[in-house]
Parts: structure tokens; sequence; C-alpha cells
């Protein structure tokens, strides 16, 4: 049964990271209910469209600075004739090719993605293909004679076995 009270959960979860399957665990329900509730109690679908867009765009973020460097003040923590010594400093972190490589890959995966797929417009005649087949099938064979042979200089194989 639906609570007013859910919608705030719900919106901590996604923060988190929680998906449709990882809330109707939590509210210990069916996905399907937890669609129907985001149907009719507009605050929880509200919630949870917040919450996850919340997270993915702080993520965003913090991806994007780590793929282009960044700069944050720190202090640093001394200690100098038995005293403490703080001093206030910006540190900068180089950009980090892995983080820009995944924001790329995701925000324009035709330009960057891993996998690029050529179409070709070749085709070899039944002739070639043929000869390719039998190249193929003998050098496989001459392989599986140098392995038994192999095997057999090694004692691992009788000469007899097949």
């Amino acid at each position: 049964m639906y609570m007013p009270h859910f919608d705030r959960q719900a919106y901590q979860l996604c923060l988190l990271g929680a998906t449709d399957s990882h809330l109707a665990e939590f509210f210990m329900v069916t996905e399907q209910t937890i669609n129907n509730w985001k149907k009719v109690h507009v605050t929880f679908f509200e919630s949870i469209r917040n919450g996850k867009m919340l997270a993915d765009a702080g993520m965003a973020e913090r991806l994007y600075q780590r793929g282009m460097g960044y700069a944050c003040p720190d202090t640093h923590v001394a200690v100098i004739n038995n005293e403490i010594v703080l001093t206030e400093l910006v540190k900068h972190y180089p950009p980090d090719t892995k983080a820009a490589f995944l924001w790329l890959k995701n925000r324009q995966p035709t330009l960057w993605r891993d996998k690029i797929e050529i179409e070709s417009t070749a085709k070899l005649d039944p002739e070639m293909m043929a000869r390719i087949k039998t190249e193929f099938v003998e050098r496989m064979a001459a392989s599986r004679d140098r392995q038994r042979q192999v095997l057999i200089e090694r004692g691992y194989l009788d000469a007899g076995d097949q």
C-alpha cells in the first residue's frame, strides 16, 4: 500500500542509483506496483524522476571534470616546531584519458564507440570461396597432425592412438 513518505525514500534511493527493480525490492512490492504508483501518485513519479536526473547529472559533471582535469582548494597540514601549521593551497588534477574517452563514447557513440561497422560491397565468386574453404580445411588438418605428433613426442599419446 502506497504511503506519502515513499516519495522521499524513492527520491533518496534514486540518488544512490536505484532502478525500478531496486525500488520494488525496497518497498517489498512488484515492479508493476511501482509502475502503478507512478501513474496514480504524481509526487511519487516526480520524486523518482528528479532523483534519477539529479544523480545522473551529478555523475556526468564529475566524469566531465575528471576527463577535462580540474583544480580544487585543499589544506596542507604540517607539524613545525611542535605546532600544527595549516597552509591553504589549490590542488590540480590532470585530465584523465579514460574518463574523457568514456564521456565521448557515450555522448557521441557513432564517432567514438569501440566497435566500428564497415559495410563491404566486395563479393567473392564461388570458385574463390571453394579455394578458400579447401585451403582452410587443409591447414586445419595439417595443424591437427602437428599437434598429434607433438603429443606423441612428449609421451602423452601413443603412435597407434587416433
